[in-house]
């Protein structure tokens, strides 16, 4: 019997031409424990929430997390809720070690 496939997953037929699926679990919430100053000239966190990152040199503000591990595949979800008062929108950077510090992708922050 042929299976169906919907959205890259084999639907499988079950008895009677019923389609049977399981979807995947939902992911787990990803939690890093708080932030690091590695560059901006003024830096406060409440644990990972940053309460003021102002550069004032005009050089990329820079923080860093704790390490943490990602596969290929993996879907990351970030949520953020921004007051800026001049300036420009921060950006994410994730950065492998693994690959001696290769910046593998970069993520702008946009409204809405």
């Amino acid at each position: 019997m042929p299976n169906l496939i919907y959205n890259g997953k084999t639907l499988l037929l079950g008895g009677q031409g019923r389609l049977s699926y399981t979807p995947p679990a939902p992911p787990a919430p990803l939690l890093f424990n708080t932030w690091t100053n590695t560059a901006w000239d003024t830096f406060e966190t409440s644990g990972i929430n940053i309460t003021s990152a102002i550069e004032l040199t005009g050089s990329y503000g820079r923080a860093r997390t704790e390490y943490l591990t990602f596969v290929a595949g993996d879907h990351i979800q970030g949520q953020y809720f921004l007051t800026m008062n001049s300036g420009s929108k921060p950006s994410i950077q994730l950065i492998s070690e693994a690959l001696a510090g290769t910046q593998v992708a970069t993520y702008s922050m946009i409204d809405g």
